[in-house]
């Protein structure tokens, strides 16, 4: 078997912090040579295909690849709704990919939506409050019905473009400030109630089975609770961020209920392989924050500080990965 990594390259976007780090929501191009020759070392013929627009490419000139599978990193190019362009093109090449397919890229690269379809499937599972503007639309904020603090953030962007410290919103002024901020960049923003608490990411590799389902706890400055505190673009790019395993600060009990929730939300979108999904905990319940169906995969990432607690390698990880993916799609 043959797999083909396709993977827009981050030198080739905007970056969204000022400085000579370039930073936006695509892998490295260290993250992709890692991906590719892990590959390889597990005995497996492995080519970086490239992105986008070289799969527009494919199709144009009726390309065919037998005998391979695309594993699907990418992020798409720039457009609102940039992360269902690469399932449609591999759709339309007519090979197998790992990942979501287009419909589910589409919701779950969507925030608010992904929200309101779990909110009114599952009431069990709570959800912060929250309201979609239209940059292109005029919107009465001095009357929403909201309940301060809220944090302000672009609706369909990850890797927390967009947030800095002024996203929290402490009253009506906050708010109008950040929102006309964002309008000059992004199309759709979220106003979503601020939920104080810790912070939890959780990483899942699976399908009907998990084979991999790891809570992990973020911490900035040795505090794991954040009461005003948001993780900004400026601490993820430069790796400011702290992990300790979910039991440094949640009961057994409690680990276990949010693996069941995590589980659950991920088969509720039909998520196929591997994702990454985010939650606060407050006053005993776990609040859904949101769902990446192409999280950032590479040692220096969370999937690092997985392997970490799993105790096993990343090379090991890739493996697992692999043949979840190749299960399904034998299947």
């Amino acid at each position: 078997m043959k797999y083909y990594v396709v993977c827009d390259c981050r030198d080739n976007f905007p970056n969204y912090l000022d400085g000579k780090k370039i930073y936006n929501d695509h892998f490295s191009k260290a993250s992709i040579n890692e991906i590719v020759s892990t590959i390889k070392e597990l005995n497996h013929e492995c080519t970086y295909f490239g992105g986008v627009k070289d799969l527009i490419e494919a199709i144009d000139s009726n390309s065919i690849y037998p005998d391979c599978i695309f594993l699907n990193f990418n992020d798409g190019l720039t457009q609102l709704h940039k992360r269902g362009q690469t399932p449609i093109l591999l759709e339309m090449l007519s090979v197998p990919y790992s990942g979501a397919d287009p419909f589910t890229s589409l919701l779950v690269s969507d925030k608010y939506f992904t929200k309101e379809l779990i909110k009114n499937t599952c009431s069990d599972i709570k959800i912060p409050e929250s309201i979609l503007v239209f940059s292109n639309l005029s919107l009465d904020l001095k009357n929403l019905n909201i309940k301060y603090p809220v944090i302000v953030k672009p609706n369909n962007e990850g890797s927390s473009i967009g947030i800095d410290k002024n996203s929290i919103c402490y009253n009506f002024d906050d708010l109008r400030n950040k929102i006309m901020k964002l309008k000059k960049t992004f199309n759709n923003i979220l106003i979503e109630e601020y939920i104080e608490g810790f912070e939890f990411t959780v990483f899942i590799v699976g399908n009907k089975n998990s084979y991999i389902n790891q809570p992990l706890a973020i911490g900035l400055n040795d505090k794991y609770y954040f009461e005003h505190d948001v993780c900004d673009a400026d601490i993820k790019c430069n790796h400011k961020r702290q992990y300790v395993a979910p039991e440094a600060l949640l009961s057994s009990q409690n680990v276990n209920k949010l693996k069941l929730i995590a589980k659950q939300i991920f088969d509720m979108l039909h998520i196929r392989d591997y994702a990454r999904l985010d939650f606060r905990y407050n006053n005993n319940e776990f609040y859904f924050i949101e769902a990446n169906t192409v999280p950032a995969i590479s040692s220096t990432s969370d999937v690092g500080e997985v392997c970490k607690l799993l105790h096993i390698s990343f090379k090991e990880f890739v493996n697992i990965l692999l043949q979840t993916v190749n299960d399904r799609v034998e299947l």
